[in-house]
């Protein structure tokens, strides 16, 4: 599977089974697979990336 998908630092893992929305940012750099629970979101180059995972956990994003 890590050759379809490899998580890398900075990443945003995104539940979309359980408890769907809830963001965390990968903050390591260890080889791991994600499987269908999780997304895997990359931002595009100029976006910080630490800011994503409050966006998305925030109160209005989950809101509008």
């Amino acid at each position: 599977m890590q050759k379809q998908v490899l998580p890398i630092m900075n990443d945003m893992l995104l539940a979309t089974n359980g408890t769907t929305g809830v963001a965390a940012l990968v903050n390591k750099n260890v080889v791991f697979d994600i499987y269908v629970s999780f997304a895997l979101l990359r931002a595009y180059k100029g976006i910080y990336p630490p800011y994503l995972p409050y966006f998305i956990n925030s109160y209005i994003e989950k809101t509008v």
